[in-house]
């Protein structure tokens, strides 16, 4: 990923001087830190700028600067541009020493000295004196072969990418006037590269204008010819006779860049002002000359560059390899390694070579996405968001708001204490509730009118003889309803007869249905029994009592000509086979899926207070009673949606399951409480379409970084609601098919570069996704559960796309404070000695052997243990050698992991003083428990070895624990230097402080903290 660095030089002029804001990013986030400063007038400089470029202008060798009629003819020898060159390089970096400025260029060169990473450094000015001074030449981009410059405006805007898929990079190439060069022979280089070429040779300017404008559009405008810049205004001639101007073509260019052309190549001379002018019209990237560029270079940087990019290389990093190999022409040409310069807008991320052909737009992204859609509903089809639709159900069951007891059901329930009291009472019973406790109860609420009664309770046997009334009561009462169980084949269960005494008129199935994750979900209402049931009845015991309570409001049930019931105006729609989150149901019988009331369903009453207590008639009269069991010993207790614990004590009772089902019925019919009811599939495909395609307009159209996830999470909340408020009406929505679809679909067409899928990801956390945590928390949950999915199936983590760019300068800038003033008070280093390791060897002092005098001496600047922690995965490993003689030395560095193998072994060659010693590139530490042992020769006589100065240690690779990780976020400059020296990590603390040092070699800051780390180790100056 790479490091985005904006220095801003706010209105000015080198006349008038520029207050400067810097800004570090990391690309596709917005910025981290913001420092501003101030650069001065400097007159000379623009003098000598100036007469650079007339003597450039008039160069004896062949450009491709097209001669205006009032340019001055004399000819310039080279070695007059040589030195003329060398004055503005001079002046140019004396002035980015500024006083001013030192507090932004510090703050600059740690931000790059922290990083291996590329680095994009953008010259943010509307002035262009400013933009044609050598940046390059700029000793911190000469230092640091990592870091490309290029120029932006002030003033820009993201234009939103183009759908395209192209077998070849389409590149119109405008050949123009050839008057003194051989433009032609950029031709045959571009024809080397595999791209379709569209040329255009000493065209007509309403030529060049139909082309540019063509439908089919373009991924790279290239133009070589000769070129120059009037003013600010760029120019290019076209033919032997006529000129072109960007205001010429600006309305085709327009629609070119609209439909995805991304790249502007001016391979001609002072095409300065062909970029700004290309920039107003907001082109992703153009590469131009700054200055008059002679005609063989031109062609010989345009195959650098194209090698190099068709070779897999980023665009900056290209076009630095391309202007350091044009080294060989520095002595005919002055300054030619920094004439191509790129001119960036900053809200697009520069494409490689084959992200051209695809576009900006990326059409694989589209294909991708909607193959993700499609996926969602096949999966959705075979039923494996199943159990994460049914989870949904439950926690939408759960979170509703209470509706309250429904009144018009009393539940008496027999627990254990009421088993007790049956026993104490000398009751003989042969399940929960014996007959003579029955006969009490009749007697006790029978007097109260009771509209329907119902026993929830097994009676396979025939009543008592010695209570005659109980089997009266059961034979004879036309309100009175009992259970039984239908046999089940599957699980070689023979069922459970009814009492004897009841009609079958009057007999209700118990059967509940149990999802596969051991939950009630569903009420069966109506099946066929078995031939060989013990229960002959085809109702359930809940229909039955609902129906005969409603039977004393008139209502009577109806079946539709679809077979489906109707009780007054309600309609009772059976579940069907593949409707909601099941999938392949068994859907025999009658099934509704059930809408548990929250909260307890009804009044309730034990046995022993009923019996022992007297008792309200309201509770009585009027009510449905149902009587049932709650004695764990009896284990008749389910998990449903509001009590899915394992624990059966935190489950609820089949007699309140029954209620919660003779509730709905009545409800629905009185109340109009809705019936829960999932949507037709044709409903569902609609819906997740929908969402999904609405992800793809955020991923396409919302800006990267934080607004993009709050854009994304914003909408999953809303997709939520709405399931949630459509679950109180008693629609079934998919939630988890939709939200997915959107997720994915967003974030797959987020308008990101394609190198931040292979590189470093920000994975969001569940701490990060805690800004989203305003929902109740299960959506959270839902929402991490989004981020691992991406993350699993597509090894894709949500990653931050383009930045939150600032279009303007309009806002105060906020300077962060890494580099201290005056007034600031040192917080000392306090570095932390390791608790591992042993003392020794890590100095060692010459006998005056061979090249080493008696003083000569190799000193490792490591702690007196000889170990330390790094974070690096290649840590620079420091040395100090002290010697009377000013001479250079032969050393060997080795590396060796804990079973002996050799890792590295370098030879060096080094002089008195400190010694830094980098690991190769292809090497990289792993964090692991075990250490590396790394050791130092120093050389005295290569003859014999036995005298060489040896010193040794270890280092171990620290893991990056989240309370580290959680230390060192958003830690810059000696912020950061005080956290490596809080968690023991020397290696990268040294290397730090030693960069600092480097930079600011008179901080007083910085001589305090190397003398104090030499003291913590017990070392002095």
């Amino acid at each position: 990923m790479t490091k985005i660095i904006t220095l801003k030089l706010h209105s000015g002029s080198l006349k008038m001087g520029f207050h400067i804001s810097l800004e570090i990013a990391e690309e596709g986030k917005p910025a981290y830190l913001q420092k501003s400063g101030d650069l001065p007038a400097n007159n000379q400089l623009y003098d000598e700028i100036r007469l650079l470029e007339m003597a450039l202008n008039s160069a004896p060798h062949r450009t491709r600067l097209e001669t205006t009629k009032n340019q001055v003819k004399n000819v310039s020898e080279p070695d007059n541009c040589a030195k003329a060159t060398q004055r503005v390089i001079q002046l140019f970096n004396q002035w980015l020493t500024s006083e001013t400025f030192n507090s932004v260029r510090d703050e600059l060169l740690i931000a790059i000295a922290k990083t291996r990473k590329s680095i994009r450094l953008l010259i943010a000015t509307d002035d262009i004196v400013t933009q044609r001074l050598p940046w390059h030449d700029w000793k911190i981009s000469t230092d640091n072969s990592h870091l490309e410059i290029g120029f932006c405006g002030h003033s820009y805007k993201q234009i939103q990418p183009a759908i395209k898929f192209n077998k070849k990079v389409k590149i119109l190439a405008i050949i123009g006037d050839d008057s003194g060069i051989n433009p032609a022979d950029d031709l045959k280089v571009l024809a080397k590269y595999g791209a379709a070429i569209t040329p255009l040779i000493n065209s007509t300017k309403s030529e060049v204008i139909a082309h540019i404008g063509k439908p089919e559009g373009w991924d790279i405008l290239f133009f070589a010819g000769h070129s120059h810049t009037e003013e600010s205004r760029g120019v290019l001639k076209i033919n032997d006779s006529e000129y072109l101007t960007i205001d010429d073509v600006k309305n085709s260019l327009k629609s070119a860049i609209f439909k995805g052309l991304q790249l502007a190549i001016f391979n001609s001379c002072d095409g300065i002002g062909l970029a700004r002018d290309l920039a107003n019209l907001n082109i992703p990237q153009s590469i131009f000359m700054r200055q008059p560029i002679p005609d063989l270079v031109a062609t010989i940087f345009l195959e650098y560059f194209l090698t190099d990019y068709t070779g897999g290389n980023s665009l900056y990093l290209s076009v630095r390899n391309a202007r350091e190999k044009l080294e060989e022409f520095q002595a005919d040409f002055p300054g030619v390694t920094s004439f191509p310069v790129i001119y960036q807008n900053p809200a697009v991320i520069p494409p490689t070579w084959q992200q051209l052909r695809w576009g900006r737009g990326k059409l694989h992204q589209v294909m991708l996405a909607i193959g993700v859609i499609l996926g969602i509903l096949l999966m959705r089809y075979l039923g494996l968001f199943a159990g994460l639709e049914l989870r949904a159900y439950d926690h939408f069951m759960l979170i509703r708001p209470p509706e309250g007891q429904d009144d018009r059901l009393l539940i008496i329930t027999v627990d254990e204490p009421d088993i007790q009291y049956q026993n104490q009472q000398e009751m003989t019973r042969e399940g929960s509730l014996s007959d003579a406790a029955f006969s009490q109860i009749i007697a006790k609420i029978l007097p109260h009118q009771p509209r329907v009664i119902g026993s929830d309770i097994y009676h396979d046997f025939p009543v008592d003889r010695h209570y005659p009334e109980v089997a009266s009561f059961f034979k004879n009462h036309p309100n009175f309803f009992a259970i039984c169980q239908d046999s089940d084949r599957d699980n070689n269960h023979l069922g459970i007869a009814p009492p004897p005494e009841v009609a079958h008129t009057r007999l209700g199935f118990s059967n509940v249905l149990v999802d596969t994750d051991g939950i009630i979900r569903r009420h069966l209402w109506y099946m066929n029994p078995s031939h060989d049931t013990p229960c002959p009845t085809n109702k359930s015991f809940a229909l039955q009592v609902a129906l005969s309570y409603l039977e004393a409001e008139g209502i009577q049930p109806e079946v539709t000509p679809q077979g489906y019931l109707k009780l007054g105006g309600v309609y009772l729609t059976a579940l069907e086979r593949n409707l909601g989150g099941y999938h392949q149901l068994d859907t025999r019988g009658y099934q509704m899926l059930l809408n548990y009331r929250s909260g307890a369903i009804a009044d309730t009453i034990s046995l022993t207070q009923l019996l022992t207590e007297s008792i309200d008639p309201n509770l009585v009269s009027d009510r449905i009673i149902l009587i049932g069991n709650i004695a764990p010993s009896y284990k008749d207790f389910h998990r449903t949606p509001i009590t899915p614990s394992f624990q059966i004590h935190h489950q609820t009772a089949g007699v309140f399951i029954q209620a919660q089902m003779v509730s709905q019925i009545i409800s629905a019919v009185q109340d109009n409480r809705p019936l829960i009811q999932p949507i037709p599939r044709s409903l569902e495909i609609i819906w997740i379409l929908a969402w999904s395609s609405l992800g793809g307009v955020v991923g396409w159209r919302v800006p990267g970084g934080m607004r993009f996830y709050f854009t994304v999470g914003g909408i999953i909340v809303i997709i939520y609601s709405i399931c949630f408020v459509s679950f109180l009406a008693g629609y079934w929505i998919p939630l988890i098919p939709s939200g997915l679809g959107f997720a994915l679909t967003a974030i797959i067409l987020t308008n990101r570069d394609s190198a931040t899928w292979k590189h470093n990801h920000h994975i969001l956390t569940a701490r990060e996704w805690a800004f989203f945590a305003l929902p109740p928390p299960p959506l959270t949950v839902f929402m991490i559960f989004l981020n691992r999915i991406f993350v699993g199936i597509f090894a894709l983590p949500l990653a931050l796309n383009t930045s939150d760019l600032q279009l303007s300068d309009s806002r105060e800038t906020q300077p962060y404070r890494a580099f201290p003033d005056s007034e600031y008070i040192r917080e000392p280093l306090n570095f932390r000695l390791p608790d591992r390791g042993r003392p020794g060897d890590r100095t060692s002092q010459a006998g005056g052997r061979g090249n080493c005098t008696k003083d000569t001496q190799i000193t490792a600047l490591v702690p007196s243990q000889n170990w330390g922690y790094t974070l690096s995965d290649r840590p620079s490993f420091w040395f100090y050698l002290t010697a009377s003689k000013d001479s250079s030395w032969s050393a060997e560095f080795e590396l060796q992991d804990h079973q002996k193998n050799r890792l590295v072994e370098l030879s060096l060659t080094v002089n008195p003083g400190l010694i830094e010693v980098t690991l190769p590139e292809d090497i990289a530490l792993e964090a692991a428990e075990t250490n590396y042992s790394w050791r130092f020769s120093l050389i005295c006589e290569p003859s014999d070895r036995t005298g060489d100065l040896v010193v040794r240690g270890q280092v171990l690779k620290r893991e990056l624990d989240q309370d580290l990780q959680a230390q060192i976020r958003d830690k810059f400059g000696r912020d950061l230097a005080l956290v490596y020296a809080a968690n023991s990590i020397w290696f990268d603390l040294l290397t730090l402080v030693m960069k600092f040092r480097e930079e600011q070699p008179q901080n007083p800051l910085y001589k305090e903290d190397w003398q104090e780390l030499l003291e913590a180790i017990g070392l002095s100056q």
